[in-house]
């Protein structure tokens, strides 16, 4: 016995070390996450304004363009929780902060990250800033390794090219993520829309309209508590995606956010019909290019950021 015990280990310790190995190659690869992390805690002191959503503003909203001083937290498929969980994270240490925009999709209130079929992303929100939703399962290998979260067939392939992986490309210092406007834009069509809107009606749940309302509060009183303004905005989408949207959902989402902001004193921006905002901007039916992002950008310095005071 104790023979095949030795046996075992010779033969399972290499196999350890190279997971090992993977585990500490892996957490060297830039990715939206660590990234982004690295980027705002050197800029904490400085940031007068800090951009709160998912991809419609991770790729629609350029701080280069504000007046002041600015910062883009957003990022892909980013629900309010994480909102949430970002900003109370580090609004202590945000001294200079003047001001939180949130943009609010047309799903936004009734979506939860962990519901969705990208609900791998609140794996690397556990790896990266150490946030926790709190419906992972314990026992989920995803949440104590990188090998099971990356896959091992994926991880295999960063390996064939020794770890020398950007999943970052693209991602400015100041949070924003440039898509360049594509030639012949197979993304934008009447059908490309309507497929799109389906996508994120699908995404929303009515038994998550409370939770996400009472987060978001949550979100806004913090941030009033520290005197910081709030601010919503609804990022402009193409009549493509936005003649297949629930009115219904529409309502209730505006509802909602008026009422936030007749109790706090925030403002709301809809930018979502915005006639200002044309084909050429977007790169497909709901995200703006780095054209509409620099127009989006500026409109949101004028209206609202040259507006707050310093």
């Amino acid at each position: 016995m104790v023979q095949l015990i030795k046996k075992a280990l010779i033969l399972f310790i290499p196999v350890l070390l190279i997971m090992a190995l993977f585990e500490y190659k892996l957490g060297q690869i830039s990715n939206l996450y660590n990234t982004k992390r690295a980027s705002l805690e050197n800029q904490l002191d400085s940031i007068n304004v800090l951009v709160l959503g998912n991809s419609q503003t991770l790729l629609g909203v350029n701080p280069d363009y504000f007046s002041t001083k600015g910062f883009n937290l957003s990022n892909m498929s980013q629900s309010l929780f994480y909102d949430k969980e970002l900003c109370l994270k580090y609004i202590d240490r945000m001294k200079s902060l003047n001001c939180v925009i949130i943009n609010i999709s047309y799903f936004s209130l009734w979506h939860q990250l962990h519901d969705d079929k990208e609900g791998w992303r609140d794996y690397f929100y556990t790896h990266f800033w150490d946030i926790k939703y709190p419906e992972l399962k314990w026992h989920d290998s995803k949440l104590y390794s990188l090998l099971m979260l990356y896959t091992p067939q994926e991880s295999i392939g960063y390996a064939a090219n020794m770890f020398k992986e950007d999943l970052s490309q693209n991602l400015d210092r100041n949070g924003w993520l440039r898509y360049d406007p594509l030639k012949e834009n197979i993304f934008i069509s009447d059908s490309a829309g309507k497929e799109r809107a389906e996508f994120h009606h699908g995404l929303c749940w009515p038994s998550r309209y409370d939770e996400m309302y009472s987060t978001l509060e949550t979100l806004v009183d913090e941030c009033r508590k520290h005197n910081v303004e709030v601010v919503f905005i609804t990022t402009p989408v193409l009549p493509t995606y936005y003649k297949y949207t629930d009115q219904e959902i529409e309502r209730r989402n505006a509802l909602a956010i008026n009422g936030l902001c007749k109790e706090y004193g925030c403002s709301y921006f809809d930018f979502f019909r915005d006639p200002r905002f044309t084909e050429v901007d977007f790169y497909d039916n709901d995200h703006l290019n780095y054209i509409g992002a620099e127009k989006l950008s500026r409109i949101i310095d004028a209206e609202i950021v040259s507006k707050i005071k310093q």
